[in-house]
């Protein structure tokens, strides 16, 4: 297996592939994908953040709709900051009931700790870089967008002074906006890829 550089934890995208029946799926998940509140914390660092639980029960049955499934496999792993920190690289594999596949395997690098507090080698950051790997690669690939949500389980005295919050109205516009920006740039980069598409002579100029 290949040595994974820490600096490599961006998930690479590339071109969209012709064809339209896998790409056209994505765009399904993407338009039908609702917001998904941020419910859990860290409390050592005091953010919130969107759980893997809570991004899984929003996208799952989008995908066995659409007939996307996805692989993930571990390609590199490498150890860092004196060895208390693991990095492991995974590919992910994009295919569709229709039998076509992404084209290339796209990349998403996990990272945790990996010593417990008396410096031992904690067993769980092995699964935890699988989770975190899958979880930004699902957000990025689906651009899955997240926001602030009260958790009901948590105390009233515990939460922190916040804003306002928006709107139902706000929320679902700037949720349409969105959306409507992430379709542009995937019908962007598919006529880029076939720019012979239909409707691609707008975004296109042929040479």
């Amino acid at each position: 297996m290949s040595t994974v550089a820490p600096a490599e934890v961006i998930a690479t995208l590339p071109a969209v592939p012709s064809g339209g029946g896998l790409v056209g799926a994505i765009a399904a998940v993407m338009n039908e994908v609702h917001v998904v509140a941020k419910r859990g914390e860290n409390e050592f660092h005091r953010y919130r953040y969107a759980t893997m639980g809570d991004i899984l029960k929003e996208i799952t049955t989008l995908l066995g709709r659409h007939g996307i499934v996805i692989f993930q496999s571990e390609t590199g792993r490498a150890m860092f900051d004196d060895d208390n920190v693991i990095a492991i690289e995974y590919a992910f594999t994009v295919a569709h009931a229709s039998g076509e596949t992404w084209p290339h395997v796209i990349k998403q690098t996990g990272v945790s700790t990996c010593r417990n507090s008396k410096g031992g080698w904690d067993d769980k950051s092995l699964n935890k870089c699988h989770t975190a790997a899958r979880k930004y690669f699902l957000l990025a690939l689906f651009q899955i967008p997240t926001g602030e949500e009260d958790d009901a389980d948590q105390d009233k005295n515990d939460r922190r002074p916040a804003p306002a919050p928006p709107t139902e109205q706000q929320k679902a516009e700037k949720d349409r906006k969105l959306k409507e920006e992430q379709l542009k740039i995937l019908l962007l980069q598919s006529c880029l890829a076939d720019p012979t598409q239909a409707g691609c002579v707008d975004l296109v100029k042929l040479p």
